[in-house]
């Protein structure tokens, strides 16, 4: 079976880190062989087009990841990862600026604020439904944007951004981003 290059990206501390994770198959077989000096990098795009390369060589060994590789959000010049599509590109080159060996390119949806949004919705649930401020209506969203918010990790867990958008546009509308303190 071939060598996949192939990684998983995830956020941490509420957005504050993104953490990139080495996922590629049968490094066996890759044209890397153990000792091989290579360039590694790791290139992120937003929605605004604010790209940033990072030169990830020191974790990458000879055909191996040594670890995680996790990005603070302080060190993007595009300020906090907001929501948004990010492409993400991860790229292996014989030497900087050589011959690219391996790359593999993903869009990753973050989507931080809308996730605080609706868990801070959760949180002041309790007293909506005890009644203490009768609002069914509040109730009632709240179930409406968490069906909605389940049915947009759907459509990110299967790529369909398009649609994940639509209704990212919709929970946008329905959330009181500046009530929740997601900002």
């Amino acid at each position: 079976m071939a060598f996949t290059l192939d990684f998983s990206v995830c956020d941490t501390q509420s957005c504050t880190n993104l953490q990139y994770t080495d996922t590629s198959t049968n490094w066996a077989d890759a044209s890397i062989a153990i000792g091989d000096s290579v360039y590694v990098t790791i290139t992120m795009t937003d929605d605004n087009s604010i790209t940033e390369s990072y030169d990830v060589s020191a974790v990458f060994d000879a055909a191996t990841v040594q670890s995680d590789l996790v990005y603070n959000s302080e060190d993007y010049s595009g300020g906090p990862f907001s929501d948004g599509v990010y492409t993400i590109n991860y790229s292996i080159y014989d030497v900087s600026g050589g011959t690219l060996l391996y790359e593999q390119e993903k869009d990753v949806y973050i989507y931080c604020t809308l996730n605080c949004c609706i868990e801070s919705m959760k949180l002041k649930l309790k007293d909506y439904i005890d009644c203490n401020n009768c609002d069914t209506n509040y109730v009632i969203n709240y179930f409406k944007m968490k069906a909605l918010f389940e049915a947009f990790k759907v459509a990110v867990a299967y790529n369909n951004l398009t649609e994940a958008a639509t209704i990212y546009e919709t929970l946008e509308t329905m959330c009181d981003f500046e009530n929740c303190n997601c900002n």
